[in-house]
């Protein structure tokens, strides 16, 4: 068993009262204690789920202080800003995805449809081949309508928003490829500089 199991068992709180405290699905709710028994599991995330179930996490872990200067990297706040206990900073690949798709969001030339409007279309095309369940298929139909549709507003907010909708919306996005390998690797170097593994 694992502490977040072990803790709702121990209080009698089953899986799907816990994903209503947390206000996730009871899927996250299992995935995260499968996720804890492999030892992939991120402190803040045990803390957010022990926090819900009215208990303290003792061996909470801030995010630690970098080991190259932020002005280096060249990111902005907006990009790397992410508010703890969100869906977003629930794990490393999340926080990850949505720094990405925010300094995405920050470089496209929103206006100037020949920029975006192809690569976007291409890469629906690209994650519709690979892409299998009725819930990624879904997401990826709701990218298809508001990039069809040119609406910027609203694939701009979802990229950079940081909830779980927004979460499993960036799972199956179409935005891959617009940023340079210095700018990931800006982006992956800053995530391992500020956050325990």
């Amino acid at each position: 068993m694992t502490m977040i199991r072990e803790a709702r068992h121990s209080l009698g709180v089953t899986q799907s009262e816990l994903a209503r405290r947390l206000g996730v699905s009871v899927a996250a709710v299992s995935q995260t204690e499968t996720r804890e028994a492999r030892g992939d599991l991120t402190v803040r995330t045990r803390s957010r789920y022990l926090e819900a179930l009215g208990l303290a996490d003792l061996g909470l872990v801030v995010p630690r202080a970098p080991a190259v200067a932020d002005a280096d990297l060249g990111l902005a706040t907006r990009v790397t800003s992410i508010r703890p206990g969100s869906a977003a900073a629930s794990s490393r690949s999340r926080r990850r995805s949505l720094m990405l798709h925010r300094l995405t969001e920050e470089t496209v030339d929103w206006t100037d449809e020949a920029s975006w409007l192809p690569r976007a279309r291409e890469g629906i095309a690209r994650v519709r081949r690979s892409t299998r369940g009725q819930a990624h298929l879904d997401n990826l139909r709701r990218w298809e309508q508001w990039v069809e549709s040119r609406s910027t507003d609203t694939i701009r907010e979802r990229m950079c928003a940081e909830d779980e909708d927004a979460c499993c919306l960036r799972e199956v996005s179409p935005m891959a490829g617009f940023l340079t390998d210095s700018q990931r690797l800006a982006i992956i170097q800053w995530e391992r500089c500020h956050y325990e593994a």
